[in-house]
């Protein structure tokens, strides 16, 4: 009885883990993948503000602004073996045009481990973010 109420509480841990890497839609890098990358996005937000013209003028915000949004990415993977270790990120700064106090930095690492122990695998993630939170 104790055993199982310890495995349980494992797996939830490991799942509670994992649930930002997986909401985000992040998978392990194939092998084959670049292992560095740059990029750069422009949006354009006709309500940056989430809220009314009154609101966003009373917060110091233009309603509407572009965003630039240069990045850099990393994808690793080593195979050892069955095991393989791998180190996913990127690092990037959000920069609008108009309303500079929202400019912040975008970071997101994740990495990991995957064995094969027949007829499983196992698979050890860890995720690290940091972004502007919602407004």
């Amino acid at each position: 009885m104790q055993s199982e109420k310890t495995l349980l509480a494992a797996a939830i841990a490991i799942l509670v883990t994992a649930m930002p890497a997986l909401a985000a839609g992040v998978a392990i890098p194939a092998a084959d993948a670049p292992p560095i990358n740059a990029q750069i996005g422009v949006t354009y937000n006709s309500n940056v503000a989430g809220s009314s013209a009154a609101f966003a003028a009373a917060r110091g915000l233009s309603q509407s602004d572009e965003i630039f949004s240069p990045a850099l990415a990393v994808n690793y993977s080593k195979q050892l073996g069955i095991e393989s270790f791998y180190l996913q990120g990127t690092g990037g700064y959000d920069f609008y045009a108009s309303n500079t106090i929202l400019n912040r930095e975008r970071i997101g690492v994740q990495g990991g481990a995957v064995t094969l122990l027949y007829p499983c695998q196992f698979t050890v993630r860890g995720s690290f973010m940091r972004r502007q939170s919602d407004l």
